[in-house]
C-alpha cells in the first residue's frame, strides 16, 4: 500500500491521503478473521497448566522481595482450578506443584497440557517433543499423558490462559500481601469461595459444582506412593571421575570427565544422566565418603 500511494502521487498527481488508500485496499482484500473451534473434553480427561508473572512478593526465607509467579491448573471439563504462588519454575518446584494440584483435585486427569517451559520439555519438536527425564518419570508414576503445547499457539490451552488471566485480574488486582505464605492462604480461599462458586462465563455453571458432581469421580486414582524425586541438580565430573553431591562423592565413567551431568536424588538412590540417558545409579550416601 505504501508503494501504491507513492506511485499514485508520483505518476498521477494523487492529492488524497494514505488512509484513503488503506480503506480502498481494505474493501478489495478484507482481512480474514481468525476462527477457532472450541475444544470440549470429557470429565477427567485433561488438565491445562501454566504460569503467570504476578509481581514482587516478600520471601521470608531469603528475607528479600522476589519475583513471584502463579501456577494455575485448570480442569478441561469443569474449569475447576488449583492455584499457587511460587518464586521459581525449577523442576523440583514444577513437580511439587503437580503433586499438590493432584492432591487438591483428589485424582489425576488422563492428560496434562503443558507449555514448552524447560521444566517439562527439553527440546521442542512439532510432533514428538523431548521431555525432561524427571517429568517423564513423574508422568509414568502418575499415569498421565504429557501433551506439550506447540510454540506460539496459546489458543490451544485457552482454558488455563483465561484461568491465569482471571486469577491475575480478579485476585491479584489491587491487593498487597505480607509474604508468600499469607498470599497463598488467601489465594486458596479465593479459589474455593470466589472462583469456584461463580457462574462460569463459558459453561454457565459454577466450576466447583460441576467438579464435585461430574468430574471428580472420573479422575484416575492417586498413586499409593508419592513420587520420590527429592532433588535434581547439575554436577561436573571432576578429574578423579567423581561428582560431589551433598558432600559425598559418586564415581562416573571416565568418558564424562569435565562434562556436566544431571543428578536425580531419590530417597534411597542417586541416578546420573548425561544428555537424557541414564549412565550410572548409586545407593544414596548416608554419610560423607566415596561411592
Amino acid at each position: 500500500m505504501t508503494a501504491m500511494y507513492q506511485r499514485l502521487r508520483d505518476d498521477y498527481g494523487y492529492k488524497g491521503s494514505y488512509s484513503a488508500i488503506k480503506r480502498f485496499v481494505g474493501h478489495l482484500r478484507p482481512v480474514e478473521k481468525e476462527i477457532y473451534v472450541r475444544v470440549h473434553t470429557e470429565p477427567g480427561e485433561v488438565v491445562q497448566v501454566d504460569f503467570g508473572y504476578v509481581g514482587l512478593i516478600y520471601d521470608p526465607k531469603s528475607q528479600k522481595t522476589r519475583k513471584a509467579y502463579v501456577f494455575v491448573a485448570t480442569l478441561g471439563y469443569s474449569r475447576h482450578q488449583y492455584a499457587e504462588i511460587v518464586f521459581d519454575q525449577t523442576i523440583s518446584t514444577w513437580l511439587g506443584l503437580h503433586i499438590r494440584a493432584f492432591a487438591f483435585f483428589g485424582g489425576v486427569p488422563r492428560k496434562v497440557v503443558v507449555d514448552n517451559l524447560k521444566s517439562a520439555v527439553v527440546k521442542t519438536l512439532l510432533k514428538n517433543p523431548i521431555l525432561g527425564e524427571a517429568y517423564w518419570k513423574f508422568a509414568q508414576h502418575y499415569h498421565f499423558l504429557v501433551s506439550p503445547n506447540p510454540p506460539a499457539s496459546p489458543w490451544l490451552k485457552g482454558k488455563v490462559e483465561s484461568g491465569v488471566g482471571y486469577v491475575k485480574g480478579n485476585f491479584f488486582a489491587g491487593q498487597e500481601f505480607l509474604d508468600l505464605d499469607s498470599a497463598n492462604r488467601r489465594l486458596g480461599a479465593w479459589v474455593m469461595e470466589t472462583a469456584g462458586v461463580r457462574d462460569h462465563g463459558t459453561t454457565h455453571v459454577a466450576s466447583l459444582k460441576s467438579f464435585r458432581e461430574e468430574e471428580q469421580a472420573a479422575l484416575q486414582a492417586l498413586p499409593e506412593e508419592v513420587f520420590s524425586l527429592s532433588e535434581m541438580r547439575m554436577a561436573k565430573v571432576h578429574s578423579d571421575c567423581h561428582i560431589v553431591v551433598g558432600a559425598s562423592y559418586y564415581s562416573e565413567p571416565y568418558a564424562l570427565l569435565g562434562k556436566q551431568v544431571e543428578v536425580h536424588v531419590h530417597e534411597r538412590e542417586v541416578e546420573i544422566y548425561f544428555e537424557h540417558a541414564l549412565v550410572r545409579t548409586h545407593l544414596r550416601a548416608q554419610k560423607k565418603g566415596l561411592w
